[in-house]
């Protein structure tokens, strides 16, 4: 059963692909060669390229002629007898052609984009170690000055002095607080470092600044592997999360509570083994426990190696795909649901109003993600797959061994 459900997988994976984004550029070149940015803001703890405050740009590019170049000085200051802390923010204009280019004029400075149709800001960026260190964070912001929420950039990305692509979901953007801000009216795109005791000074290069509109349903592969396999071999379900309250638990493999791993012997004469995430959830009468199963950003099936990448959202179609697993044996009353990067969460739903065919050795389990659809919750930055028990059960155990999560188009 593990082989032929292995091959199935990976066969499918390896053949899907992903639809081109349709992309408003908002800072890709340099447009009059001059060797900075017109019409850009930094402030004094921000190194400036001229008497404006705009900052330079760069020939170190990941692609094309140019890229930003940023550096953080790491100043304090004395304003009048008051001490000011070290922050800093460098403003990102663009122009009005939307072929991202510097702009020409205070009008276009001035100008805002409608950025309610694009589902994420992506952007390359090297830089210096300070940067993972420092309180490093992006917003946006209206033409009024009302700014987005902040985004701390190691959410994203482990900065280091090789281009890597950092792709950031807009619902990021539109948390709380984020008094007066107007994503349909956006100017600037903004790099801000908070007072912090842990700042300290760092250089960064960024290029092919963009907004994308990925719809869901184009931006996921034909197939998602979710978990297949622990490919350390350790027990535990590396940079998973487990959440338990009144009473009601689950099994975890050590001191950071990860969920368990484990394997099984299957097959009619018991010669297959099978890699499966062991769940054993107990349910005290009331509270409830839940197993929050994240993945690597690579369509692998394997666990995340490090913060960043189990808190990476990743895009799930929210139509016409469904969420699929096998477990290896039958369960009442455990509810599966999605969670994203924001940490809303989607509707939670039974899996055995779902169970698609049942055998000797295997249940399996088709969920149409439209099922999923609640509220706020963002299929384009799912983080993770949690199964959970919660008061609709009766007090007692409920174990389940689930192998081969993914999630499939229709």
């Amino acid at each position: 059963m593990k082989r032929f459900f292995a091959a199935t997988l990976f066969s499918l994976a390896l053949s899907s692909g992903f639809a081109q984004a349709d992309t408003l550029k908002w800072a890709w070149e340099d447009d009059n060669g001059d060797g900075f940015w017109n019409y850009s803001v930094v402030n004094w703890n921000f190194r400036s390229a001229n008497q404006w405050n705009n900052f330079s740009v760069s020939s170190d590019a990941y692609e094309g002629r140019s890229s930003l170049r940023f550096e953080y000085l790491n100043q304090d200051r004395n304003e009048g007898g008051g001490f000011v802390q070290a922050f800093g923010f460098a403003l990102i204009p663009t122009s009005a052609a939307g072929n991202g280019t510097d702009p020409s004029s205070g009008g276009e400075y001035d100008r805002g984009r409608d950025l309610r149709g694009y589902d994420a800001l992506e952007f390359y960026i090297k830089g210096t170690p300070g940067a993972n260190q420092s309180a490093f964070n992006i917003w946006l912001r209206s033409p009024d000055g009302h700014g987005s929420v902040q985004v701390p950039i190691n959410r994203y990305v482990h900065v280091t002095d090789n281009w890597q692509k950092v792709s950031i979901p807009m619902s990021e953007f539109s948390g709380v607080p984020a008094y007066g801000f107007q994503l349909s009216n956006v100017h600037v795109v903004g790099f801000y470092v908070n007072q912090n005791n842990n700042n300290t000074p760092f250089e960064f290069n960024v290029d092919n600044l963009s907004f994308v509109n990925r719809s869901s349903d184009s931006a996921m592969p034909a197939i998602r592997p979710w978990w297949s396999k622990d490919p350390n071999y350790n027990g535990a379900y590396n940079y998973s999360t487990t959440y338990m309250q009144g009473g009601s638990t689950v099994n975890v493999a050590n001191q950071w509570n990860d969920v368990v791993t484990g394997s099984i012997m299957t097959g009619p004469g018991g010669q297959y083994l099978v890699e499966v995430v062991d769940l054993e959830f107990y349910h005290s009468g009331r509270g409830y426990a839940e197993a929050n199963l994240t993945t690597s950003p690579a369509n692998t099936g394997y666990e995340a190696t490090n913060e960043w990448e189990r808190d990476a959202g990743k895009p799930i179609a929210s139509n016409q795909a469904s969420l699929k697993f096998a477990t290896a044996n039958l369960v009442a009353g455990v509810k599966v649901k999605l969670v994203d990067s924001a940490g809303r969460s989607s509707r939670a739903l039974n899996i055995n109003n779902y169970l698609l065919n049942t055998g000797p050795y295997a249940q399996n389990y088709s969920i149409p993600t439209s099922a999923f659809a609640e509220g706020a919750f963002d299929f384009n930055s799912v983080k993770s797959v949690t199964y959970l028990v919660d008061g609709s059960v009766p007090q007692g155990n409920y174990g389940l061994k689930i192998f081969t999560l993914f999630f499939q188009k229709d």
